[in-house]
């Protein structure tokens, strides 16, 4: 399974990491497990660790990504999404989300390190945006 997660409800922070191939089905799959755990609040932020991702998504992946996050706001709240990668393509391809998650009022932001991206989120509340 190339994407996992893990729930940390005292900081509010769901970790998602990506290894291997990451098409959309494995990325909605746990999507939709960490909305059903029972750990999940709503409101709670994300950090996705894209380093151990070896391909890099098509341009299909980023909209179907919006198109998910948009259809489950009720479930989602508001929140922040950390996303990290080191490789190039990818970080480039997160940039590109951030942009059209703007659009939707979510704030996504890119992140080339790990430990970064994490004190971002636990800084910061989404309702200082």
């Amino acid at each position: 399974m190339p994407v996992t997660h893990r729930i940390d409800p005292q900081d509010g922070v769901v970790y998602l990491t990506v290894t291997g191939d990451s098409p959309f089905e494995e990325w909605e799959g746990a999507l939709r497990r960490v909305l059903a755990d029972a750990s999940y609040s709503k409101g709670f932020n994300f950090l996705t660790d894209r380093r151990g991702q070896t391909d890099v998504p098509g341009p299909e992946f980023p909209r179907r990504v919006l198109r998910f996050l948009v259809e489950h706001t009720r479930e989602m709240g508001r929140y922040r999404w950390a996303a990290v990668s080191t490789r190039e393509a990818a970080f480039q391809t997160l940039r590109m989300f951030s942009i059209l998650a703007e659009e939707a009022d979510i704030h996504v932001e890119p992140f080339r390190d790990y430990e970064e991206a994490r004190r971002w989120l636990l800084g910061a509340s989404v309702a200082e945006d």
